[in-house]
């Protein structure tokens, strides 16, 4: 991720020095060209320098194994394949030759070709580094399906553990068996590590669930192990509890990252927002290619195709201005989300005159390019926004007032309660899941009101 982050870059920097080379071209008087030649030729040279950094990646890639492994290979192939070198050569041997226009002309199919790099690398980069809304739903899913069925296995053992005698040595094949599921459940842990990079859905607080049905679960495997079969067993039912609130969490995750996918109000970080727009910018691009690239032999239904788009072209600028006012706090990113929402209106209105033409190309190309840049610095503002520190405060405060003697003995009150919500109705798709968890902490609340009347036996 580091070399695709630093190759970006490096394109970045390079179309923006072409493009600075053509506007001192086209200011400085014939005589003077030659001496701006050299800084042509350097150009060129930084571009066989990003193609050795595309040799260098592709070494990398033989050596370990990478999940994606094919968006490298496009990512690597866009840079060997882009042909601006020459591009850049002929401009230098132009302007020591003092032909302004050559040169000029040159430098700008350059200029061109570079955009067109930088879009398919900024494209690579989102992909391999940023991970995909779709991916990361799909990801949801599995996790979501992987917990269910170490629900239903927890579940089996608990049954079968409540009807063993306490020091039966059946209990060393339950601790076994136990041992099992915890493995399964740690790997589970492993991959919503993974999955909470891509999506900013799956919170810290995940974690720390399965982190206590990992421990709870441990608990339950020294106690099998001791034959401390009540203990043991309370220790499986915390852990089905915990269970059952992850899977809980996880349904609204993947309700959550679905709306942002489509673009909803789900997607409450500004970076989501743009992301799903960069996706909505790419595919208006690539059908504005394809018209101009195929156009039909129907006039009036290109015309309302480019309407269409159009209309698409503005109502993505509109969203883009809403976020630029919500996002109002960063001088930095408001300014490119404002020019970005300018440009946007000038394609609009090119679509809607009928002009397709490589400069309209080139604007959204420029449009794409600048987003998918804004994106990712707003994924670095997210990323600090959630780590900001404070130092810490004595605060004092009064304590709360004793609780009442039916808040401490009993607890009837919060069986009822549980009771309660266990028939209520829920939407079908978590109905399962909240019904199963308020009957985890309803058995736990009933077996710890009898707790103690055990101990004294």
């Amino acid at each position: 991720e580091q070399k695709v982050n630093a190759m970006t870059q490096m394109a970045r920097e390079l179309l923006e020095k072409q493009d600075k080379m053509n506007s001192n071209t086209d200011s400085s008087n014939e005589e003077n060209l030659p001496k701006i030649a050299p800084d042509e030729k350097k150009l060129s040279g930084e571009l066989d320098d990003l193609k050795d950094q595309a040799r260098q990646m592709r070494e990398m890639l033989d050596q370990f194994a990478y999940v994606k492994a094919a968006d490298a290979d496009k990512f690597c192939t866009a840079v060997e394949k882009t042909d601006a070198g020459q591009n850049m050569n002929n401009m230098a041997d132009n302007l020591s030759q003092q032909k302004k226009n050559d040169a000029l002309q040159e430098g700008k199919k350059a200029s061109s070709k570079l955009l067109s790099l930088l879009d398919q690398l900024q494209q690579g980069q989102s992909s391999m580094c940023q991970g995909g809304g779709q991916e990361a739903a799909e990801e949801m899913r599995k996790a979501i399906d992987d917990i269910d069925y170490l629900s239903d296995k927890q579940e089996d053992l608990i049954k079968g553990a409540d009807e063993v005698l306490n020091n039966s040595e059946v209990l060393r094949d339950y601790a076994a068996q136990q041992q099992i599921i915890k493995e399964s459940v740690t790997g589970l842990q492993k991959r919503l590590e993974a999955l909470g990079k891509q999506s900013p859905f799956i919170a810290a607080e995940m974690d720390n669930v399965v982190r206590s049905v990992v421990g709870n679960m441990d608990l339950a495997i020294d106690n099998f192990s001791e034959r401390r079969r009540p203990q043991a067993v309370n220790a499986q039912k915390e852990a089905m509890t915990e269970l059952n609130r992850a899977a809980v969490r996880m349904l609204d995750a993947l309700e959550n990252q679905k709306q942002c996918n489509k673009g909803g109000s789900a997607c409450n970080k500004p970076s989501m927002a743009m992301n799903s727009m960069c996706q909505q910018q790419q595919k208006i691009n690539q059908q504005t290619q394809s018209m101009c690239n195929n156009p039909g032999k129907n006039a009036s239904s290109d015309q309302d195709a480019l309407r269409r788009l159009a209309g698409e072209q503005s109502n993505i600028g509109k969203t883009l201005q809403q976020l630029a006012d919500e996002f109002g706090d960063s001088k930095e990113v408001l300014g490119r989300l404002d020019a970005i929402a300018d440009d946007m209106k000038k394609v609009a209105d090119a679509l809607s005159k009928g002009e397709v033409g490589p400069e309209t190309q080139e604007k959204q190309l420029r449009i794409l390019s600048r987003m998918l840049d804004a994106t990712r610095t707003m994924q670095r503002k997210d990323y600090t926004d959630q780590r900001q520190s404070t130092p810490g405060e004595d605060v004092f405060r009064q304590p709360p007032p004793a609780l009442s003697g039916s808040q401490l003995n009993g607890g009837l009150n919060i069986e009822d309660r549980l009771r309660s919500f266990m028939n209520e109705n829920y939407p079908a798709e978590y109905e399962q899941h909240i019904k199963a968890y308020f009957k985890a902490l309803l058995e736990k609340s009933t077996l710890n009101s009898v707790q103690p009347s055990h101990d004294k036996e």
